[in-house]
């Protein structure tokens, strides 16, 4: 009688697995579909894509703050300086911030402080105005891939790490590149309108994909766990400082951070001085249109500029050096 019961309770308990496939033995792989996943990888895409459109947007205005005695060269290199450090003391206390208070808040709070920042900048007049909300602007920018990080390692698979990285990195490229031409032409409405229509822009898109994100269904661990690997301990404070202690006594590290550093000082150089040179080899050819020359500074022409551009009156001042500063 006991044995019978025993196979019966058996029975009953393939039964029970066979109709409820989330009680199977065998992990279930339906959670997080590919189609969310696409959605999401689209949604992050876009995302900080749209944090360009408050970020070059100073470096579009470049020229038309030069051409109204805002600033010279050297008080703008210096602007841009300040906020680029600003960026990088901002990347440590942002990503801290993230971990307080979870990647979509603080989406949320970097977008809005880059979008109020930016309109305040649009407002200013005095150069120490335009240094503070140029640098505030970049402290909330900061934060902005560290939480799209943090994102990601909450809600994709951790064998999928790599390859949603290699294409979320591909996002600031290329909407370096359309913000630069949407600068373009926004920019002929002066200078004031990029700190006006940018950050409208950025406010809408970056809004509208953050409350997407908030649509999109969480990992659930359990139903994870398969694909995650084996699970690690907690870290408390004292193997947090052991591995940093490890990390910092490897030259591979030092080494990275060193290629970094430079990469970032060409690609920012670049970045902020090329619409500004465009535009005075332009203006020495007897060409002053601003537009096309913000829209040209991502795509820089790998000839170069002709070489007729620099030969006008005012070229050798304006584009090899001397003349105003």
């Amino acid at each position: 009688m006991a044995e019978g019961t025993r196979l019966l309770s058996g029975h009953r308990s393939k039964a029970c697995r066979g109709s409820n496939p989330s009680l199977s033995a065998r992990p279930s792989r339906a959670l997080p579909r590919r189609s969310g996943q696409v959605a999401l990888l689209a949604t992050l895409f876009v995302l900080y894509g749209s944090f360009y459109l408050c970020r070059a947007n100073l470096e579009a205005a470049g020229p038309l703050l030069i051409a109204a005695g805002k600033f010279d060269k050297t008080s703008f290199g210096a602007l841009t300086t300040i906020a680029t450090f600003t960026y990088a003391v901002g990347k440590f206390v942002m990503g801290a911030a993230g971990d307080a208070l979870g990647a979509r808040r603080l989406l949320a709070l970097c977008i809005a402080g880059s979008v109020v920042c930016s309109l305040a900048f649009g407002a200013s007049g005095a150069f120490a105005a335009f240094a503070l909300f140029a640098a505030s602007n970049r402290f909330f920018q900061s934060g902005g891939w560290s939480a799209v990080v943090k994102l990601v390692g909450l809600r994709f698979e951790r064998r999928r790490h790599g390859t949603v990285m290699g294409i979320l990195s591909t996002s600031y490229e290329l909407g370096n590149v359309v913000a630069l031409n949407v600068s373009s032409l926004v920019a002929r409405r002066g200078w004031q309108a990029l700190f006006l229509v940018n950050p409208l822009l950025f406010a809408l898109v970056g809004g509208a994909a953050v409350s997407m994100l908030g649509r999109q269904p969480r990992r659930e661990p359990e139903r994870m766990a398969a694909h995650a690997g084996p699970a690690l301990p907690p870290a408390s404070p004292a193997s947090t400082r052991a591995a940093l202690r490890a990390v910092f006594r490897q030259g591979a590290f030092w080494l990275a951070v060193t290629l970094s550093a430079l990469l970032t000082f060409i690609r920012m150089a670049f970045l902020t001085w090329t619409p500004t040179y465009l535009y005075e080899v332009s203006r020495a050819a007897g060409s002053a249109e601003l537009s096309g020359s913000i829209a040209r500074a991502p795509s820089f022409p790998p000839r170069g500029p002709s070489p007729r551009s620099w030969s006008g009156p005012g070229a050798t001042g304006s584009v090899r050096g001397g003349g105003r500063r």
